[in-house]
């Protein structure tokens, strides 16, 4: 097969050949060359929690449950850990109710031991 061009889909981050495999009927088919990827995502920064107005109550993470194979991890000012989570799953989001309200900072990775491993890093701010 001859490869004639390639594609992008932006949702899934996959780039894709275009093959020739028939010259004579000119068939083409696309073949996907890379793994797939977690699109670009705004992770929520804040949280508010103990006011029970049923809104940003946990910390529900877009398109993470998408990705099952993820670690979660959340430090207080100091680098200290204070929240730990493999699969994290909006399902079951964290609450925040183990800390003070306060500046947080965050790492998430999806895939962490495949060869298509993504980091995200940032702040998180918890409302009490």
């Amino acid at each position: 097969a001859e490869e004639v061009g390639t594609a992008s889909a932006d949702f899934l981050d996959r780039t894709l050949k275009v093959q020739q495999w028939n010259n004579f009927n000119n068939e083409y088919y696309l073949m996907a060359q890379s793994g797939l990827q977690a699109p670009a995502v705004e992770i929520p920064n804040a949280i508010s929690t103990n006011n029970n107005d049923g809104k940003n109550d946990s910390w529900q993470i877009p398109l993470l449950d998408d990705f099952p194979n993820n670690q979660v991890a959340v430090y207080n000012r100091w680098g200290t850990e204070v929240y730990r989570k493999t699969n994290y799953c909006n399902c079951n989001a964290w609450k925040a109710d183990n800390v003070n309200a306060g500046i947080y900072f965050y790492k998430i990775i999806i895939n962490p031991s495949g060869p298509n491993a993504q980091e995200r890093k940032g702040s998180l701010t918890i409302i009490k």
